[in-house]
């Protein structure tokens, strides 16, 4: 079923429908700016056809309904009709259900009762959300918390590096969850200002290396 939702909707569409062009597949929870990188967004590609047959496999021929919940941020609500119209090619019809902050933290994120949502994580290596079965998620591989916990005990980084690797490429093959894009960190400066720093990793913003002239 979640593969077959996947399957549905062709992201780089979807990124310039719904974020200008800007943004990057990456098919797991890791960013190119890892050491435990893999590019595996073409692992389950857009495929309509491919996406109706997993449905029907799994007993879905005549289709079914979801809620997609929306938080009132742009990423979110600018997704919310380009998915919907992609999966009901597929013959899943989706309510799109704008919500309040307050009610998506306390039903969606606290309670874990909703059907599809969509927001934007931006902690950084932050995998180990993954690991925890009463995260939102609700996801329970015991294989993939042996996985970080081994990578969390390594006594090398080329270690932690293959467990992590390995982790991301379980997410995926689990299909735990469609990571749409990678929303870039956009940043308009002068030429003569340098230093500026590329990634966000945190709510911070670091100047103390930024020079002008």
């Amino acid at each position: 079923m979640r593969q077959a939702v996947r399957q549905a909707i062709n992201k780089k569409n979807l990124i310039k429908t719904a974020w200008s062009g800007y943004g990057l597949e990456i098919g797991s929870f890791v960013p190119p700016t890892d050491p435990w990188y893999e590019d595996l967004s073409t692992l389950y590609p857009y495929d309509v056809n491919k996406s109706k047959a997993l449905l029907k496999s799994a007993g879905y021929a005549n289709g079914l309904t979801f809620n997609l919940d929306l938080p009132p941020i742009a990423y979110a609500t600018n997704s919310g009709e380009f998915i919907a119209a992609s999966l009901a090619k597929v013959g899943i019809k989706v309510n799109l259900k704008p919500i309040a902050w307050g009610e998506w933290i306390d039903r969606v994120f606290t309670k874990k009762d909703y059907d599809m949502t969509i927001v934007c994580h931006i902690e950084s290596n932050d995998m180990a959300i993954y690991a925890n079965p009463a995260y939102y998620f609700g996801y329970n591989s015991t294989t993939y918390q042996g996985l970080i916990k081994k990578a969390a005990s390594a006594k090398t980084q080329e270690a932690r590096v293959e467990n992590l690797k390995k982790a991301a490429r379980l997410l995926a093959d689990d299909s735990v969850s469609d990571w749409l894009w990678l929303i870039p960190n956009l940043q308009v400066a002068k030429k003569t200002i340098s230093g500026i720093p590329l990634n966000t990793v945190g709510d911070a913003y670091t100047v103390d290396r930024i020079t002008v002239g």
